[in-house]
């Protein structure tokens, strides 16, 4: 009885080291066929990729749009300087402030479109 034993231990030991080093030769990191990527998968992954990097240029775009075009400094600094000007003529031309806070002023300025009413 003991010799049939040992020989179903033996056979059984064997059988798992011989299922074990099937399955480490499918799954391991050593496999050479199984080493890198299919087609499939670096199709799927380059498609993902484009439609993310299309996306992003795409807000890029969208918000350089938004932004306001200073292309010649000097022409921002002569168009500020021009509204000052214009806002203290008609500051300075007022015949009567109506409303006078920190952050508004609301006046009249002389007739202007001969109508004979002040603006």
């Amino acid at each position: 009885m003991m010799r049939l034993n040992d020989r179903s231990r033996r056979a059984a030991s064997s059988e798992r080291r011989a299922s074990a080093r099937a399955i480490v030769r499918c799954l391991g990191p050593h496999d050479p066929r199984r080493s890198g990527f299919t087609l499939v998968e670096m199709v799927v992954a380059v498609s993902i990729m484009s439609v993310l990097m299309f996306g992003v240029a795409s807000a890029i775009l969208i918000a350089s749009h938004a932004m306001p075009q200073a292309n010649d400094q000097n022409q921002l600094i002569r168009a500020g300087a021009l509204a000052a000007d214009e806002l203290s003529e008609e500051v300075r031309t007022a015949l009567w402030f109506i409303e006078h806070t920190a952050t508004a002023m609301t006046f009249t300025v002389p007739d202007r479109d001969n109508d004979g009413l002040p603006e």
